[in-house]
């Protein structure tokens, strides 16, 4: 019994290898091309230290940029508002800035703070 369990085996494993060098052979020739899958997401970096703060009244654009949902349009927001108001009394106040709405202003409070 055990003599033909394993030819039955080796049988098995002959016709997976056949198989697969088939498979292998028909889609290099129909130009297979491997599945492409989706680029990983950029991991989140956060422009200072745990615990620490970007000053809104002093950051760069480039500081700012590091912010979570702050790309170059809202960076350059920031300044213009920074600019026209003589700077910020109180980190809230992004609100007012063109672009920002609750939820992002509730998320930047407490990665922001004012001098």
């Amino acid at each position: 019994m055990k003599g033909r369990i394993g030819i039955w085996w080796t049988a098995g494993v002959a016709g997976l290898t056949l198989g697969m060098m088939l498979w292998w052979h028909h889609s290099a020739q129909a130009g297979y091309q491997p599945v492409q899958c989706l680029p990983s997401p950029q991991p989140v970096f956060y422009p200072v230290a745990f615990g620490e703060r970007v000053d809104l009244n002093r950051a760069s654009l480039a500081q700012l940029e590091q912010l979570p949902g702050i790309g170059p349009q809202r960076g350059r927001a920031i300044l213009a508002y920074r600019i026209a108001h003589g700077g910020f009394r109180y980190p809230e106040e992004l609100i007012y800035v063109e672009g920002f709405g609750q939820a992002l202003v509730e998320g930047l409070l407490t990665l922001v703070t004012v001098s």
